[in-house]
């Protein structure tokens, strides 16, 4: 890695960071208890016709039991003793038969005073078990030459087979003469979409599907920024149009109409500074995630439930412009109208 012969690289985490349980005499003491089991098993990335392996960078299990994890231990036991102290001794204070002269009321409060300090001093020795849930149990620093590879590049800890997670369109988020960083969280039990080697739904970085398909409103599988490429696959795909002066042009701005009327950011430029979630996961945009990345994935390389009309505007289009209800979201538009007539 020093010699900088790689133009990409991956940082990958996997597993669950421990867990801080408080132990001991009232829980002044930490223990971190693993909840992934560490080992020294390497992280195979696969592209190509080639496999390269690279241990692990950073193991959160071994670093838990560094003793400047503990660094406070000391002063939760002097806390808990000093507690321990002031309410044994406010309790025998409090206790105590009185003799002439003395002040009851006094000494009761003295001693309730006593207690009340030592049962703050022990609440404050109890150690404090909050935890980030979302560490990883360990980290792979993966610096490697991707070169002019576009497809799908495959990352898995070995023996692990339910880590294994595909990388789509990697490559085509490379800069000549840069060095391309992405960050990869490997799952920890099997994910379907995480080991999909296709792409299930057209967008803005791995581009059209093999057969041309609808946008995703009308019941298609095109989930690209409304062009007139997406508004030519429309028509080819068997959409309508209502213009026979200049249909492209008409589909594109009909598409995109209907998008907004239905409550939906195209992206851009409808929403440069705000991303509310992507439409196939109940947001209110339509975006495309960094090619090469987690989140890619699980959008673009699963199907998704057929989207739902909204408004009468989609409705009618796809009633009119869709022939038939040969798509999903035509059958639920027209389930919804019959529901409405009702």
């Amino acid at each position: 890695m020093l010699a900088g012969d790689y133009d990409t690289i991956l940082v990958v985490d996997y597993g669950f960071g421990p867990r801080r349980e408080a132990v001991g005499d009232g829980g002044v003491a930490v223990r971190y208890s693993p909840r992934t089991r560490s080992d020294n098993a390497a992280v195979s990335v696969t592209f190509g016709s080639g496999t390269k392996r690279f241990p692990p960078a950073c193991d959160v299990n071994t670093m838990a039991l560094d003793a400047r994890w503990q660094s406070r231990e000391s002063i939760r036991r002097f806390k808990k003793g000093f507690g321990d102290a002031m309410l044994l001794g406010g309790l025998v204070l409090a206790s105590t038969g009185g003799t002439e002269g003395d002040d009851d009321i006094a000494r009761l409060a003295a001693g309730a005073g006593m207690m009340a300090i030592g049962a703050i001093a022990q609440s404050n020795s109890r150690a404090d078990t909050r935890h980030n849930e979302l560490l990883p149990q360990r980290v792979y620093v993966v610096p490697f030459t991707l070169g002019g590879h576009t497809g799908p590049v495959r990352v898995q800890v070995d023996n692990r087979p339910e880590s294994l997670m595909t990388l789509h369109g990697l490559g085509l988020g490379r800069v000549p003469g840069e060095t391309l960083f992405r960050y990869v969280r490997l799952p920890t039990s099997r994910v379907e979409w995480a080991a999909a080697d296709t792409i299930e739904y057209a967008n803005d970085a791995t581009g059209g599907l093999p057969a041309p398909s609808l946008p995703w409103i009308l019941g298609g599988r095109d989930a690209r920024y409304p062009t007139q490429e997406v508004a030519y696959d429309a028509e080819r795909a068997g959409l309508r149009t209502r213009s026979a002066t200049d249909p492209i042009t008409d589909t594109l701005g009909e598409i995109r109409e209907l998008y907004r009327a239905e409550g939906i950011r195209l992206f851009p430029p409808d929403d440069t500074r705000l991303v509310t979630g992507h439409i196939f996961e109940g947001g209110h945009s339509l975006f495309t995630p960094l090619p090469g990345t987690t989140g890619f994935s699980r959008l673009f390389a699963r199907r998704h439930s057929p989207y739902r009309p909204e408004t009468e505007q989609l409705r009618e289009f796809i009633a009119q412009h869709v022939d038939g209800p040969t798509t999903e979201t035509a059958r639920a538009a027209g389930g919804l109208r019959e529901e409405n007539a009702r």
